[in-house]
């Protein structure tokens, strides 16, 4: 996977107390998946999340996979959930 946006420390932290999912205490690049910038982030709780940087992509296609999560969470499935 190609990274195309490339986060320091100080930025994870910020985007992880922006969406209040804790103190960050690692965090690395993740390889696969396309157009996009994904990051394996763990929190010092110990509760792990991805940051995914959708580089290619429009806020409107981040809206609409958002929405269809969310319904596959509500219907039982198991899948990502949109922090």
């Amino acid at each position: 996977m190609a990274t195309y946006a490339r986060l320091d420390r100080a930025a994870v932290e910020s985007l992880g107390q922006r969406f209040g999912v804790g103190d960050i205490a690692t965090f690395s690049i993740m390889d696969g998946g396309l157009e996009n910038s994904s990051y394996y982030m763990k929190t010092s709780s110990g509760v792990a999340y991805v940051l995914t940087l959708w580089d290619q992509k429009s806020r409107q296609h981040a809206n609409n996979l958002a929405r269809l999560l969310a319904y596959l969470v509500g219907q039982g499935f198991c899948t990502s959930s949109v922090v």
